[in-house]
């Protein structure tokens, strides 16, 4: 978060995609990041909205097939 904040210019806007699982149900990639981990992250520098959620688990059989039982995608803008 600090190295982002560094780097860019001071009225820029990062798009943030995260995912979201049980994290003992497979190993990353991708890890799994929750809400909370994204706050704690970017708090100090930047404005954090959440955009949307979904659950794509139905629409990816590669984590199914993990034996994943949720995989949310979670979408943030960073300003």
């Amino acid at each position: 978060a600090h190295m982002l904040k560094r780097f860019l210019p001071e009225q820029a806007k990062v798009l943030l995609i995260t995912m979201e699982y049980p994290q003992g149900e497979m190993d990353g990639p991708p890890f799994s990041v929750s809400d909370d981990e994204v706050r704690a992250l970017f708090k100090q520098r930047f404005s954090i909205q959440h955009l949307h959620s979904l659950n794509i688990l139905q629409d990816t059989d590669r984590y199914r097939e993990k034996g994943v039982s949720q995989m949310l995608e979670h979408v943030y803008l960073l300003k």
